[in-house]
């Protein structure tokens, strides 16, 4: 009887689990396919490290060349006082964006949500030196999906030959500055899968 019990909880879990899966697979569907219509589509140069973890999954970690700011460069969060800053930390920012050349950097941070139609992205305060004026911050998405044989290949890089490949995501964000990484690319806006695909396939012939 236990027995039966269990199965049937784990049979529950599944799909519980994977009704969660569709559920996000299906919201990042429509982020990408509602900033695209609505010109919400981003470039941020990243710097990928630790390709692949089996503990993990298939999974590149990223950070964002936008992860620091110097406070004196924000036109709003300059006004702020050193105590309200340190009492947000580990709270939520909303950075605005402008796009500078190619990739898209943070020209502004609100402590609260922009109430103008702007191009923001969420984020999260990590840290505040007050004596450098730096502010660290952190991004949701922050991890790229790639199929095992990708992944394998591409820990055989090192972090130096991968950032020579300048590095960088295209993301959409939703109005309310949440983000979903739509694809990954390197070199001359090669994507990764192609990139990864083209070094397996010249090492088997």
């Amino acid at each position: 009887m236990k027995k039966k019990v269990a199965l049937i909880l784990v049979i529950f879990l599944s799909i519980g689990q994977l009704s969660v899966l569709i559920s996000m697979i299906a919201n990042a569907k429509k982020v990408v396919k509602e900033a695209e219509a609505e010109n919400r589509i981003v470039y941020l140069e990243c710097r990928p490290y630790d390709p692949y973890d089996p503990f993990k999954g298939r999974y590149i970690r990223l950070s964002f060349a936008i992860e620091s700011v110097k406070i004196s460069d924000m036109e709003t969060l300059k006004e702020v006082s050193s105590d309200i800053i340190k009492k947000h930390i580990f709270k939520e920012a909303y950075c605005l964006l402008e796009k500078k050349e190619k990739f898209h950097v943070i020209k502004d941070v609100l402590l609260s949500k922009p109430e103008e139609e702007v191009l923001f992205i969420k984020a999260r305060i990590n840290s505040f030196y007050s004596r450098d004026e730096d502010l660290g911050l952190s991004f949701s998405s922050n991890q790229y999906y790639l199929q095992e044989e990708l992944a394998l290949e591409a820990d055989k890089m090192s972090n130096i030959e991968f950032q020579d490949l300048t590095p960088y995501v295209v993301i959409a964000l939703d109005k309310n500055g949440n983000s979903v990484i739509k694809s990954m690319k390197v070199k001359d806006d090669v994507d990764i899968e192609d990139y990864l695909i083209e070094i397996i396939n010249s090492k088997k012939q």
